[in-house]
């Protein structure tokens, strides 16, 4: 016998099914004597009832033929040829026959259906598939040759057409899209070196790994932040404050809101929380606060970033210069809440404190305050007044170059200096080499922060490569950049790339979900 053990066994349970539905039709034709011995009682009663009606009827109707009859005289009892027996129920066999039916038509369906399968069971070979039950003519199996082999189900192949309508797959949370960003290992680093170097460059990292140094970095500021003594725990604590909000710049919602509060009760409540570093600190942490608030919030964080910068004035030139370029910095931040004649009196009010800070204090960074300050005046300033304001940017670009440290963030801001020079000039005659080479030297300069990437993507954009900005513009969203001025250029970056003959669809149309997805988490 060539059947499978399952198949056995399933057999089994059909019969013993069927079997039971006959028992419990027999057992429903034959059960229920007494409610039938009842029945057939109030049958009898109404079957007399009924003959008396009739009899006083045809009494009424023929009084002459008929004698009176005694109304106390009893009623005859019924014949005997009418009367039903106990016994003698005609829906009995009925029943019983019912039931039989029901039972054969459960039974012979079912047995019939089981021997139609194991019929084709065996008729269809399957050579590499022997049975697991061995049959009666096998010789018995050693405890050596038992084995037990899993029965292998194979599933259904499917086939996929694809269609018009398809769409190319998307991955919403990943990791970031690096275009230019090399990974760089991350090195223990050595207390003796800058920390203001290791958040720069975090900044121009991956999401994850930007995580991981500026936690390892942490860790190591903080350790040696409790060990220190009186005269190093200032800027030791100016040190922690920022690698601190480089990492809480990186939360969203309340948790940065809640991060940030902790961390200036923690300055606050320090006993070196009065030395001008770390005052300057402060003052920085206000200003970050203030650029995730709005409204009376933000004018809030100011006022107490404007009070901190009076505590940081002091006689010594370094003090005033940071105290400048601190103030500097307020009036570029109430210049982003206001609109029109206010916010262009604001950023002169700032450019004015950084030449200030700078003919204190020239270095690389303050220059490059100037230089930025200056490119945001030329954007709102007539054609004649822009290009001064761009002269003066690219000035203090060039000097903030020099500096190792401020290098790629120099030469992102001259590329967004050769843009707006590109824009007001009348023809596009000698700009567009200068753009590429401005471009490819901010390419090679290594890991760029978002605002490099976004001049990057605008020179792009500019000299015909929309596919490459979209690309740039996607990394910045995904390190945590969206703005109205990232969109709108990536925007832009889609529509001159859907005008290119031939141009690859699929990353196209990614492109265009993503941008979606960002403009609707803005």
């Amino acid at each position: 016998m060539k059947g499978s053990w399952s198949s056995l066994a399933g057999a089994r349970v059909v019969v013993r099914l069927a079997a039971c539905a006959w028992l419990v039709c027999v057992l429903a034709a034959c059960g229920g004597r007494e409610q039938q011995e009842a029945e057939r009682a109030r049958r009898a009663r109404q079957m007399r009832d009924v003959s008396r009606m009739l009899d006083a009827m045809e009494a009424d109707t023929t009084p002459a033929a008929t004698p009176p009859v005694s109304t106390a005289a009893p009623l005859l009892p019924p014949h005997p040829e009418t009367a039903i027996a106990a016994n003698d129920d005609p829906s009995m066999p009925l029943l019983a026959i019912l039931a039989i039916a029901v039972a054969g038509g459960l039974v012979v369906p079912a047995l019939a259906t089981l021997a139609w399968r194991r019929r084709k069971r065996l008729s269809i070979s399957r050579p590499n598939a022997p049975s697991d039950r061995p049959a009666a003519t096998d010789p018995l199996p050693t405890s050596a040759s038992v084995t037990h082999r899993d029965q292998v189900t194979l599933p259904p192949a499917w086939v996929y057409r694809g269609s018009s309508f398809d769409t190319p797959p998307i991955q919403v949370a990943d990791d970031p899209v690096n275009l230019l960003v090399a990974p760089v290992a991350m090195a223990p680093l050595a207390r003796t070196d800058h920390w203001d170097t290791c958040v720069r460059q975090a900044r121009a990292l991956p999401r994850q790994d930007a995580d991981a140094r500026l936690a390892h970095a942490e860790n190591e500021v903080r350790a040696t932040l409790d060990d220190a003594d009186d005269r190093a725990r200032p800027a030791l604590l100016a040190q922690w404050t920022r690698v601190r909000l480089a990492r809480i710049e990186r939360f969203s919602g309340a948790t940065r809101l809640f991060a940030m509060r902790e961390l200036v009760a923690a300055i606050e409540g320090d006993p070196a929380a009065a030395d001008p570093v770390a005052i300057d600190a402060r003052i920085e942490a206000q200003l970050a606060w203030a650029s995730w608030v709005r409204g009376d919030a933000a004018a809030s964080r100011l006022a107490e970033a404007e009070r901190l910068c009076a505590m940081l004035r002091g006689d010594d030139a370094r003090c005033t210069a940071l105290a400048l370029r601190r103030e500097g910095q307020i009036f570029l931040q109430r210049a982003e809440l206001v609109r029109g004649r206010q916010a262009l009196a604001d950023m002169e009010r700032a450019q004015a404190c950084f030449d200030k800070a700078h003919a204190l204090l020239p270095d690389a960074e303050t220059a490059l305050l100037v230089a930025r300050t200056a490119l945001h005046r030329a954007r709102s300033l007539s054609p004649a007044d822009a290009a001064d304001a761009c002269a003066h940017a690219l000035i203090h670009a060039f000097l903030a170059e020099q500096e190792t440290g401020c290098r790629a963030e120099a030469l992102a801001c001259r590329l967004d200096i050769q843009l707006v020079y590109a824009a007001l000039a009348v023809d596009d005659h000698g700009h567009a080499g200068v753009t590429a080479s401005l471009g490819r030297d901010l390419e090679a300069a290594g890991p760029l922060a978002p605002t490099a990437r976004l001049a990057l993507a605008e020179a792009c954009l500019r000299e015909g490569d929309p596919a490459k900005a979209a690309g740039l513009c996607e990394s910045i969203w995904n390190d945590g950049g969206a703005q109205p001025r990232l969109l709108n250029l990536w925007r832009d970056a889609c529509h001159r790339w859907s005008g290119i003959e031939g141009h690859d669809r699929a990353a196209l149309a990614r492109s265009l979900r993503l941008l979606a997805i960002a403009r609707s988490t803005l």
